[in-house]
């Protein structure tokens, strides 16, 4: 079994027994315990800041259609399906698509939206869609160059990820604890390093905004 493949089921297996602790990062701050609050605050600022910054981006007349490649629990889904869009989710983990289906049937009942089971690389899509979000996704990628290329062919329009830092203290507390106790790899970037990633890739459009521990980044696909 080749490094990637191992690589892929650690992070698999990371997502499937972390599902419900995960999502209840997203849950109510008036259910939460004071102590949980300013952890929030601390540890987890970049996450709110991405969560709100997407749904900006995303509430645009032009994008009708999304692919949300890792979307965990689905709090992202039903914010699109809220918008009127249409989802297609993409996670290796089974249980986080459980969660997933579950929230957002309970959110928006019949709301257009399909879940596929798998990694991205590996899934063929019958049509494009107008933006691609990949939240938390490239902390996992040890190639996401291909990722990239790939994507540029599924999307239309727009493409909104989130980079972890490089040379940042709590990442790198983050780094030791996954490689120590959770055996799941992390990949950590250089704005530097995305800029020439990103022109690696043929993208000639993209933002790069500094979000406390990440990058948030937007790329324009539009020619």
């Amino acid at each position: 079994m080749n490094t990637h493949n191992i690589d892929q089921e650690r992070v698999q297996s990371n997502f499937e027994s972390y599902a419900h602790s995960f999502d209840e990062i997203y849950g109510s701050p008036e259910k939460k315990s004071v102590l949980a609050q300013s952890l929030d605050k601390w540890l987890r600022k970049s996450m709110f800041l991405r969560f709100r910054e997407t749904l900006k981006n995303i509430n645009h007349p032009d994008i009708h259609s999304i692919l949300d490649v890792g979307c965990g629990s689905g709090r992202y889904c039903a914010e699109f399906l809220k918008m009127g869009k249409t989802v297609t989710g993409i996670d290796i983990a089974s249980e986080m698509l459980t969660l997933a289906k579950t929230l957002c049937e309970k959110e928006v009942p019949e709301g257009p939206i399909k879940f596929i089971n798998g990694s991205y690389t590996d899934v063929e899509l019958a049509e494009k869609h107008d933006a691609a979000v990949l939240m938390g996704l490239f902390d996992y990628i040890e190639n996401p160059q291909a990722l990239l290329k790939k994507l540029k062919k599924d999307i239309n329009n727009t493409i909104l990820a989130s980079f972890p830092k490089d040379h940042n203290l709590l990442n790198s507390i983050r780094k030791v604890r996954y490689h120590f106790f959770k055996n799941c790899p992390l990949y950590f970037y250089s704005k530097n390093g995305l800029e020439k990633l990103f022109e690696s890739c043929g993208f000639d459009q993209f933002s790069i905004s500094d979000s406390d521990r990440e990058y948030y980044v937007k790329i324009d696909l539009h020619q």
